[in-house]
């Protein structure tokens, strides 16, 4: 799971870098990977987290964005539903909800932080 919610901070990264922005704030519904991703930091045997973690770093790195972290809650994420799928949802069903969240959570006073 952490491993996901980081390569989705990177893949969040890398297109606003593309698109040239100079400020990038990413929401992380994973408290641990949330950790990870604002002190570039993961436990010594996290393989796959540490190559996610270096590649954001040389991103940052290399394009100088600003970037900041905050705490996205499950109920307003776009990703939960289609990061769920697999769960026996179909796959336009979960289409549905992360488009309704994502529509919902620009319209709200969600708790963010």
């Amino acid at each position: 799971l952490q491993q996901a919610e980081l390569y989705a901070a990177y893949a969040a990264m890398k297109v606003a870098v593309g698109n040239r922005f100079h400020s990038i704030a990413v929401g992380i519904d994973n408290g641990a990977s949330r950790i990870q991703a604002s002190k570039m930091w993961a436990a010594p045997d996290s393989i796959v987290q540490h190559r996610l973690l270096r590649r954001i770093f040389w991103l940052r790195a290399w394009s100088n964005p600003q970037a900041s972290t905050f705490r996205m809650p499950s109920a307003y994420n776009p990703a939960e539903p289609l990061s769920r799928c697999f769960r026996g949802e179909s796959w336009s069903d979960a289409t549905t909800e992360a488009e309704r969240r994502r529509s919902a959570s620009g319209n709200s006073q969600a708790p963010f932080d």
